[in-house]
């Protein structure tokens, strides 16, 4: 019996839909800074992960790509994008990237400000592609 439950739930899971991924990567307009999160299907307060450059410095959730960094929060409705990073102890603030939205038809602009502790602050964009 136990066999045939674990089956079934294999097979549900084939029924599913494909998670789609896609980057949202927020740049400043000289190419100095920018701010990348892997969002799925159920958005960005999901992400896990996150990249952070400024010039030849990275930060990243991932191992060996940067300085370590932590998820501290992220959330996205229609009107906004916030998301906050911290050191791998979550104990000091990396960076915030704070971003609106607006759309009219077809066309869609976003973009705000980043903010990267030590390093600076810029105004971003996050094309849409």
């Amino acid at each position: 019996m136990g066999r045939l439950i674990a089956i079934s739930f294999a097979m549900l899971g084939l029924a599913l839909p494909v998670q789609a991924t896609e980057w949202l990567i927020c740049s400043s307009a000289d190419g100095k800074a920018s701010f990348g999160v892997l969002a799925g299907s159920l958005g960005i307060g999901t992400a896990s992960d996150f990249q952070v450059t400024v010039g030849d410095k990275s930060w990243s959730t991932k191992e060996g790509e940067g300085t370590r960094i932590s998820k501290l929060q992220s959330y996205e409705d229609e009107r906004m994008v916030l998301a906050t990073v911290a050191d791998a102890d979550m104990a000091k603030t990396v960076a915030e990237l704070r971003v609106y939205k607006a759309s009219e038809g077809d066309s869609l602009a976003q973009g705000g400000v980043l903010i990267v502790a030590g390093e600076g602050a810029w105004a971003v964009s996050c094309p849409n592609e």
